[in-house]
């Protein structure tokens, strides 16, 4: 996906934003929400762990830790990151042929994670752990803020991401 983004000379994020419009039914803000948002807001304060492009083995389990600031007036309450990665789907094989082992991506213990309760000027960090491919390969997982409707919040904003380079120790 990032090559795909970097062929077309456009922000992975969006590519995402437009996977996730037509595959797993998240609602985008309508104007009347953006209207009811106007006081709502945030900041990506910063990777607490595993900054972008950091180096991972291969099949490695990580913890990635993000800082977000609730820079709105509004406080948040039934707020959810949710992953917006998209499943790749196995074809149905015949049930004598085995299945590939291979993983795509990097594989989140969970797809939502709750984001506390936040007042408005304070910092909330936001933790999932990752499972790297069993392969070498850059990749990256990428995250939006939900409210109690499902509806993404920020739309226009970038939302966060993991990106790392994962490599094989074995093959050197």
């Amino acid at each position: 996906m990032i090559a795909l983004a970097q062929a077309l000379q456009t922000d992975p994020g969006d590519l995402f934003y437009l996977i996730l419009r037509q595959t797993n039914g998240l609602k985008v803000a309508t104007s009347s929400t953006l209207t009811r948002r106007s006081s709502d807001g945030y900041r990506f304060a910063g990777d607490v762990t595993i900054a972008d492009n950091t180096k991972v083995l291969t099949n490695q389990v990580f913890t990635k830790i993000w800082e977000i600031k609730n820079t709105g007036q509004s406080h948040w309450i039934d707020r959810k990151l949710e992953c917006m990665d998209v499943a790749v789907e196995m074809p149905q094989l015949p049930p004598h042929v085995a299945r590939p082992a291979l993983r795509s991506g990097l594989i989140p213990a969970q797809r939502v994670i709750d984001i506390p309760e936040t007042r408005p000027g304070e910092s909330v960090r936001l933790q999932m752990e990752f499972t790297a491919p069993c392969y070498p390969c850059s990749v990256m997982s990428y995250w939006r803020m939900t409210d109690q409707h499902n509806e993404i919040c920020y739309p226009e904003s970038e939302g966060l991401s993991c990106v790392v380079h994962v490599i094989d120790i074995n093959a050197f």
